[in-house]
């Protein structure tokens, strides 16, 4: 009789040990799965807009017609082998303050400033957006436009001083520094507005 309780005390002890072993290797187990990958996104709350439908937000690139205020390094989120960059995508209106002025777009700018906020490793051009219009002081001549007067300004360098143009709409008649597409001329003269160190053409537009 006590030969028997022992045997099922023993059988019972077993089963007990099986069972607890097999909890600790299917928690094992599900840690071993939970742990991240070579590859995985450590950042898996950053959420990237599409590049197809684009919508503000942090993303790997800056989609045509967009600009970014604002860039970080970041690890594994926009590089799988290690450290890439994010941006933080914005859509370019006037006057906003933008860390590159979009290609192609209807922007120009009007000033220009170094930030840390569009270099993760230093500091890089900062430029505050403008839409062209007639008579409008501008860093760079946008396609569509031109210019009759050029001035050396600071606002247009952080390091010194660059060109800043005064925007004009191409129209017959008007005197120019530049022949935009769509014109020719039919007058030049010499003209100390299109030159900040001397003198340079200006020509009366004509279209074709």
């Amino acid at each position: 009789m006590v030969r028997s309780h022992f045997t099922a005390g023993r059988a019972a002890l077993v089963s007990v040990l099986g069972l607890l072993l097999s909890l600790t290797v299917a928690t094992g187990s599900a840690q071993a799965l939970s742990q991240p990958q070579p590859g995985d996104n450590p950042f898996p709350s950053l959420s990237n807009p599409s590049l197809k439908n684009p919508t503000p937000g942090w993303a790997c690139d800056v989609p045509a017609g967009y600009t970014y205020d604002h860039v970080n390094r970041v690890l594994y989120d926009c590089n799988p082998n290690g450290w890439g960059y994010e941006y933080h995508v914005v859509k370019p209106t006037d006057g906003l303050w933008a860390c590159d002025v979009p290609y192609g777009s209807d922007f120009t700018y009007d000033h220009v400033n170094d930030s840390s906020a569009c270099s993760p490793t230093g500091s890089a051009s900062l430029y505050r957006l403008q839409v062209p219009e007639d008579g409008l002081w501008a860093c760079e001549i946008p396609s569509g436009f031109t210019y009759d007067h050029v001035n050396d300004s600071s606002a247009c360098s952080p390091n010194g001083s660059d060109h800043v143009y005064r925007l004009r709409e191409p129209a017959d008649g008007l005197w120019a520094c530049e022949i935009p597409s769509g014109y020719t001329y039919d007058h030049v003269n010499s003209s100390y507005s299109c030159s900040p160190n001397g003198s340079d053409y200006i020509y009366r537009l004509v279209s074709q």
